[in-house]
């Protein structure tokens, strides 16, 4: 599909990454800032709702990194691909 580009106002089907967007589907949009309970995901220029293998969804900046935060101290947890205080006693 397509996403409104406000930047460039034409509709386009990947958000530019010169302009720091990533599309959301919660409104068809190209934003710098995704939704809550989305992680804006580099790769693909989408606003996503589970981050991919490899990287960790941090609820910090909504954005999926390849290291968790280190303030407030945050780890990555490879089991559901996010960011976590603790580390889980086993796995899921």
């Amino acid at each position: 599909g397509y996403y409104a580009g406000d930047y460039t106002k034409t509709c386009v089907a990947i958000c530019p990454a010169a302009n720091f967007t990533y599309g959301t589907n919660a409104t068809r949009r190209c934003v710098e800032v995704c939704p809550q309970n989305e992680f804006a995901e580099n790769n693909t220029r989408m606003c996503m709702s589970n981050c991919p293998n490899g990287s960790f969804a941090d609820s910090n900046v909504r954005v999926c990194v390849a290291v968790c935060s280190a303030t407030p101290n945050l780890y990555g947890n490879p089991v559901n691909n996010t960011c976590v205080y603790t580390c889980p006693s086993t796995p899921d």
